[in-house]
């Protein structure tokens, strides 16, 4: 197999996590996100996964797979030991619900945040920006952490 990554990635790690937690074999291609303007824009890699994101792995029947949740299920359900869900039903409903929340909820409002920080147009001492960019995702920052924090993390949990 063949996983293309980025070491900063949130994505690509929950997918490196399951690879080692299973002892699956695997070399890494380093896709680098901020340099070239992003290097997962390019033509080539384009080809192997056209929304431009990591991860993504190659089978070895050059099959690709997209989306980090798809693909730890499916390295769970072609090899089930260790399983990296619970047996009991509702205790793996609450272990999918959280990995949700965290590539659904977390993850998109970090990705907006750091790719218009890391820009170079914007800056944290000035905030100008087009609406629903910086602006928009730093205003958002104390609700969406007090969301969070209050209502989401502990009806996981429950």
């Amino acid at each position: 197999m063949k996983l293309f990554s980025y070491f900063r990635s949130s994505a690509a790690y929950r997918v490196r996590i399951a690879l080692n937690l299973k002892g699956l074999p695997y070399d890494m291609v380093p896709i680098h996100l901020t340099k070239d303007g992003g290097r997962q824009h390019t033509s080539e890699f384009r080809a192997i996964n056209p929304q431009s994101r990591v991860p993504a792995l190659e089978l070895s029947t050059g099959e690709i797979l997209t989306q980090s949740l798809a693909i730890i299920e499916y390295l769970n359900e072609i090899h089930p030991e260790p399983p990296l869900l619970p047996s009991d039903p509702l205790a793996r409903a609450k272990s999918r619900a959280i990995a949700q929340m965290i590539a659904c909820d977390i993850h998109p409002s970090t990705i907006s945040l750091r790719f218009n920080i890391s820009s170079g147009s914007l800056s944290m001492n000035n905030l100008t920006s087009t609406p629903g960019t910086i602006t928009g995702s730093l205003r958002a920052l104390p609700h969406w952490r007090s969301c969070w924090s209050r209502d989401l993390m502990p009806a996981a949990l429950r």
